[in-house]
């Protein structure tokens, strides 16, 4: 199985708190994606802080993006598209 190269951290494995996210966000990776390269807190990405060892901070960082994770919630915060 191949993983994109920034998913693998460097101990050469998956990187811890994909999986959380995937769960807080219904699976949708896309939304992962974005949440991921979008600065939240004190202007870091939610990749930044999972390298920095913080799935707690992460999740915490998306969750304050969004009180409420549903997908029409997500496609208002243009972190998912729209299914036509």
């Amino acid at each position: 199985m191949r993983f994109p190269k920034w998913q693998i951290g460097n101990d050469g494995q998956l990187l811890g708190g994909l999986p959380q996210l995937f769960e807080a966000l219904e699976g949708h990776p896309w939304a992962v994606y974005r949440f991921l390269l979008q600065e939240c807190e004190g202007g870091r990405t939610g990749l930044k802080i999972l390298r920095g060892g913080k799935i707690k901070d992460a999740v915490g960082a998306l969750l304050s993006m969004a009180e409420v994770i549903s997908s029409e919630h997500l496609i208002a915060m243009q972190l998912i598209p729209p299914v036509l």
